[in-house]
């Protein structure tokens, strides 16, 4: 009988220990978000994947369709890489994006390229995806055409955002 409790203890021990191992299995690797960034009255519809995984560490890219509030804006997909660094849901993400937008119909051009430190939660199944970043560097190119010769002006500057947040579903 002393065998036969230890046996059942012993399997249902282990079953535990199986059950617990496989809620870490991440099988949605898939989000879409809206991003909004609340210092250049901008919106954008953002598509992510995780493209590698390991126990703390994971990859992944995104890309979307940025608007903003300005006449005559055009902007191309910004596009991210992120570093996650965490367990099952809760990361630290550092990042860095690129966008490219267009203003009055091609006559000035602003490229954007910022590093970023955040926060990101990502449900292991199907569910809310939050994130909340802020810039660390912001360098902001533009490139403006005169009028009156059509030539081509350049201006380089460090800009501040004051941060992004997004939420979305992962699926």
């Amino acid at each position: 009988m002393k065998k036969l409790i230890i046996f059942i203890l012993f399997v249902f021990t282990c079953n535990l220990l199986l059950s617990q191992d496989t809620a870490n299995v991440r099988k949605h690797k898939n989000s879409i978000y809206l991003e909004f960034g609340f210092s250049n009255d901008g919106i954008s519809l953002n598509f992510d994947k995780i493209l590698y995984k390991s126990k703390f560490i994971a990859l992944t890219a995104s890309t979307g369709i940025a608007s903003s509030f300005a006449e005559g804006f055009f902007s191309y997909p910004p596009i991210s890489i992120n570093l996650l660094i965490g367990k099952v849901r809760h990361y630290l993400l550092i990042g860095n994006n690129l966008l490219i937008e267009k203003y009055n119909l091609g006559v000035t051009y602003h490229y954007y390229y910022n590093c970023y430190l955040g926060y990101r939660f990502i449900p292991i199944n199907k569910g809310l995806f939050l994130k909340f970043d802020i810039p660390i560097n912001l360098i902001h190119y533009q490139k403006f055409k005169n009028s009156a010769n059509s030539s081509y002006y350049e201006y380089f500057d460090n800009t501040s955002r004051n941060f992004d947040l997004s939420i979305g579903y992962t699926f």
